[in-house]
């Protein structure tokens, strides 16, 4: 999954964020993550469903969404850290380097 291609983080009125899904079978849906819990080398997750097109009253146990939403939160996680290690780094993934 890729920010601002298959999911896009909202702002919320809280200080949890939204995120929707921008492609696949939960287009359109919006997803707030609630509990992140680090176990072993496991993260579980909470999530509720704060909008979807679809009529499905229990969409967020539904097995495909939650593996949807794992694949989001690794990608948010993975750019975190990514992030972290430039700012540490002092690099900048956009940025060009020369030799001259």
């Amino acid at each position: 999954m890729i920010e601002n291609e298959d999911y896009q983080l909202i702002p919320s009125e809280t200080d949890l964020w939204h995120v929707k899904i921008l492609t696949g079978d939960f287009s359109e849906t919006t997803i707030q993550y609630s509990v992140l819990k680090l176990h072993e080398n496991r993260i579980n997750f909470n999530f509720k469903v704060v909008f979807s097109p679809y009529d499905d009253e229990d969409l967020a146990e539904n097995e495909a969404l939650q593996g949807v939403a794992g694949i989001i939160l690794y990608d948010i996680l993975e750019n975190i850290y990514q992030k972290d290690e430039n700012a540490q780094s002092g690099t900048d993934d956009n940025s060009e380097h020369s030799d001259e």
